[in-house]
């Protein structure tokens, strides 16, 4: 836990310095407007709601001992930088490594009716490739929705499960799609896009802990992710 919260105070204090620099530095940049270039970068500030979308295993039906399990929801830090390649004038091709800060619990009720949460805490690498689709611009506003993959290293999370058995365990790499739409809002030194993003695993990121009944009640996990965030360019 230590070496997440230092990670996560030097990722905000070199996103903080390179956000400074970037709305000084570009101010005459964006003035010529940033439609008409090539490509351009920024960074990303947000929050992820965190989950996962669980099934059973067979075990789970004949057993008695625990009645429900189910994922929770969670929230975390996201810190990034986007690179986008303008491919029309009304589409991009978008590359937006992230950090993300998170922790996905999931909730076991017991059969006397007691509760027990199973915390799993992961520092993730994200690394999305989108195509955006732009509308046309209204004065400072402009809509754009966008797809595409991902894929995610979980640095930390298997580097905690080794250190205690009862812990339920997750494969270090994943693989997925994303979708969300988003604002740009033009001001004369940076552009602001605010952005909604939904993001979906496409693998089994489940790791059995055979003889753990937290984990023998579990089939698959695969991962679940709302992301809110402030994207300045």
């Amino acid at each position: 836990m230590l070496r997440v919260l230092r990670l996560q105070k030097h990722a905000t204090l070199v996103l903080s310095l390179c956000l400074l620099q970037s709305l000084s530095g570009r101010a005459q940049f964006f003035a010529n407007d940033i439609d008409n270039a090539d490509y351009y970068f920024g960074i990303s500030l947000g929050y992820a709601v965190s989950t996962f979308n669980l099934d059973p295993s067979p075990f789970f039906l004949k057993q008695d001992s625990i009645q429900v399990v189910e994922p929770l929801n969670n929230g975390g830090l996201t810190m990034g930088f986007r690179a986008t390649m303008r491919l029309t004038d009304h589409i991009d091709l978008r590359f937006n490594p992230a950090l993300i800060f998170t922790d996905r619990n999931i909730r076991y009720t017991i059969k006397d009716s007691s509760t027990v949460d199973k915390k799993i805490e992961s520092v993730l690498l994200n690394f999305p490739l989108h195509a955006v689709l732009n509308s046309d611009r209204f004065g400072n506003f402009r809509v754009y929705a966008f797809t595409g993959i991902r894929f995610a290293d979980d640095v930390s999370t298997n580097a905690t499960a080794r250190k205690a058995e009862d812990m339920i365990q997750l494969s270090k790499y994943d693989l997925g799609y994303e979708l969300g739409f988003g604002f740009h809002i033009y001001f004369p030194a940076f552009v602001l896009s605010p952005e909604v993003k939904i993001s979906n695993g496409f693998r089994n990121i489940f790791k059995p802990t055979p003889g753990l009944i937290y984990s023998d009640v579990i089939q698959r996990m695969k991962s679940h992710m709302v992301v809110f965030s402030l994207n300045f360019e």
